[in-house]
């Protein structure tokens, strides 16, 4: 196997933060209060069992993945276990799901007593190597990278289309090739392209330089303020600011979070899209308390409500709306459906909470 260099620059990429049109003046306060009392469940060295890689997949030299949701109890072990998201092979989201209900944990406590820690979320990589790529893979990689280099874009796109045609059975494949395209998109000024390539990127993978990471974080920073997932633009927002020291940009930082938490402490209603896939699981962390769910294409079965210190389960009705106790903090909410489902998730106005609501665009 063979591993790769990334290329040296991405040429012409704006990597300033996200721009707002209304400036704000005042920097809400504090949507919550920090609970110092609170440790979490912590795992013991013995007790997390590593998955089996699945054996078909690994004959087949595929990798995947997958993101698993459960509760830890006040004895320490797993419970609630539920698989919210994968890489498209079941196999990998059974084997996680298995490996994890054997895990066992220090219990999390709250004044001293053990409580149950019910918003705990890992994601399982099954990977066959340490990063390395094929020699098929390599051969047009360097080829498309020649071609780049000598600003020959449509020989490059000859080989970068073979590499998109080609099964990436390996996570370092396609990180590679979404670099190679933040690259040539730059070269071609095709926005809609380098948009695609940044929010596939996994910007934290080690090695991926500076001017990647800022571009790609700015990126995925737009489509989550545009989706109105606030907390994801938060979070965002929060590493940006550790990937640079220059003043102008930080100031630009700065403002997209104000702007931000404006919008949270506003009476606006924050309407997010949810769509299930075939694992009829959508998860999603809220920035505000009160929320309800509407515009369901499908049947709901339940949703639950996993926090820090806390969790329960509800039936659904078109007609409920939900109010998260202020004393549970961390939450995560996790909808259960038919599969392909798509519905609103009503995030309300502290001040104002409606049962229903209309959520324009």
């Amino acid at each position: 196997m063979k591993r790769l260099l990334f290329p040296l620059a991405i040429y012409g990429l704006a990597s300033s933060p996200i721009a707002f049109a209304d400036e704000v003046n005042e920097t809400p306060k504090n949507l919550s209060k920090l609970i110092t009392n609170f440790t979490p469940a912590m795992p013991l060295d013995e007790g997390r069992i590593q998955p089996k890689y699945p054996y078909d997949m690994a004959a087949r030299g595929k990798e995947g993945w997958a993101r698993v949701s459960f509760v830890v109890n006040k004895e320490g072990k797993v419970e609630h276990v539920t698989v919210v998201e994968h890489s498209g092979e079941k196999a990998f989201a059974k084997a996680a799901k298995s490996a994890i209900k054997k895990w066992k944990y220090k219990p999390a406590t709250e004044n001293g007593e053990k409580v149950d820690s019910c918003q705990n979320l890992v994601q399982m990589d099954f990977k066959m190597d340490d990063g390395g790529v094929s020699s098929s893979f390599l051969n047009e990689y360097k080829k498309a990278t020649q071609a780049l280099s000598e600003s020959d874009t449509t020989l490059a796109k000859q080989h970068i289309d073979v590499l998109v045609g080609k099964e990436k059975k390996r996570y370092s494949e396609q990180h590679y090739l979404n670099l190679l395209l933040l690259q040539y998109g730059a070269q071609v000024n095709d926005q809609a392209l380098l948009t695609k390539a940044a929010l596939d990127t996994d910007h934290n993978k080690k090695g991926v330089p500076k001017p990647y990471a800022m571009f790609i974080l700015n990126e995925k920073l737009t489509h989550a303020t545009a989706e109105s997932k606030l907390d994801k633009a938060l979070r965002y927002i929060d590493e940006m600011s550790q990937l640079t020291d220059d003043e102008a940009r930080l100031n630009g930082i700065n403002k997209a979070e104000t702007k931000i938490l404006a919008l949270i402490e506003s009476d606006k209603i924050i309407g997010v899209k949810g769509e299930t896939n075939n694992n009829s699981t959508w998860w999603h962390t809220p920035v505000r308390n009160q929320f309800s769910i509407i515009e369901n294409t499908h049947d709901i079965h339940k949703l639950d409500i996993r926090c820090e210190n806390n969790w329960s389960t509800y039936s659904f009705t078109k007609e409920s709306s939900w109010k998260i106790p202020s004393s549970w903090h961390g939450c995560q909410v996790l909808v259960y459906t038919e599969p392909n489902a798509t519905f609103t998730f009503v995030e309300h106005p502290y001040s104002n909470p409606e049962t229903q609501a209309k959520v324009s665009n």
